[in-house]
């Protein structure tokens, strides 16, 4: 989530990031959503209240960590569960 209503998946690869998918979105105040990011092979798909809303693909998606992040703005996470299947 980004403070210029952006919501967005993207990759950090030795500083350097890239946006692989965006959308616009701008948070409303007291209002929850769920949010789902899936990674399978070279597949990335972040849902918002069981639908999907941004996807992309990346052939360099080998491994790494993952993580939620917002800028200038406040969120707050009830609970952050990871899978590997």
């Amino acid at each position: 989530m980004r403070g210029t209503n952006q919501l967005q998946i993207r990759k950090q690869v030795n500083g350097v990031i890239t946006v692989l998918d965006s959308m616009e979105y701008v948070p409303e105040h007291g209002v929850y959503h769920e949010f789902r990011f899936l990674v399978l092979n070279d597949q990335l798909q972040l849902f918002m209240d069981g639908e999907k809303v941004l996807s992309a693909h990346d052939s360099e998606l080998q491994g790494g960590m993952f993580g939620l992040a917002t800028y200038r703005a406040a969120a707050t996470w009830t609970l952050l569960t990871v899978i590997q299947p």
